[in-house]
């Protein structure tokens, strides 16, 4: 009978442990310790259930990412840092960093816009990231740059546009999808067009945004739309009200 509690035990401080593993997010910002508003991100992330692990720019890239269930590269990374160097990542992807859309190969780098708004508008309301959201969304409150694409030349879902472009700034890539080198995803990506200077001025509704861009790409988002005016709690990888 010990022995039969003993292996329980430790049976069950190993699927906590690989739990809160498997509820990691890789951070990949510009400076460690973090600053704002990487800082905020990092807060909002940890509100969802997540831990996060955090890694500046000026590591080698890709950092190693054993245990983690996504990485999210914040948009106060230089692109040239990055690139292509987690294309091949079979770990679902957060991006904010308009110019690494390239080299995702999922648009031509002519494609690229970043324009000063509040506003972005839903163009999925019924997709579930959009959490209920529809119409022109005041995101920001006052105008600050917003990173959209043109156009996008592969597969995906536009989930809303940055209203003063015009141009998608919130887009989903399901794994398996295939870039316009022919190759596939080989796990989820998402972009959502926050520059590091709009994270510090967002409203209530452009955080529900990210969040639940965030939950997507990680597979914790049902098919049910969110409220913006309600929480969000993760608990062992359930979303609950």
């Amino acid at each position: 009978m010990r022995l039969f509690l003993l292996t329980t035990l430790a049976l069950l401080v190993f699927l906590a442990t690989f739990a809160m593993a498997a509820d990691k997010i890789v951070l990949i910002t510009d400076v460690v310790p973090l600053v704002e508003p990487s800082i905020s991100i990092k807060t909002h992330l940890t509100a969802l259930g997540f831990t996060v692990e955090e890694h500046a720019q000026t590591e080698v890239q890709p950092v190693p990412l054993t245990g983690a269930a996504g990485v999210f590269i914040h948009e106060a990374i230089g692109s040239a840092s990055i690139t292509s160097l987690y294309n091949k990542v079979a770990i679902p992807i957060i991006n904010t960093e308009a110019y690494i859309l390239d080299d995702w190969k999922v648009t031509k780098q002519t494609a690229f816009d970043v324009t000063d708004g509040t506003l972005v508008t839903i163009l999925d309301p019924n997709n579930a990231i959009a959490g209920g959201l529809k119409g022109d969304v005041k995101i920001s409150t006052v105008a600050a740059a917003i990173g959209s694409s043109a156009s996008f030349d592969v597969d995906f879902k536009a989930v809303a546009k940055a209203t003063a472009s015009g141009f998608t700034c919130l887009a989903t890539f399901e794994k398996g999808i295939k870039d316009l080198d022919g190759v596939a995803l080989p796990a989820r990506r998402a972009y959502i067009g926050y520059q590091n200077v709009l994270v510090p001025t967002l409203t209530r509704e452009g955080w529900t945004l990210l969040e639940n861009t965030v939950l997507w790409a990680l597979g914790r988002l049902g098919t049910t739309a969110v409220e913006p005016t309600r929480k969000l709690s993760l608990t062992w990888g359930s979303i609950k009200n």
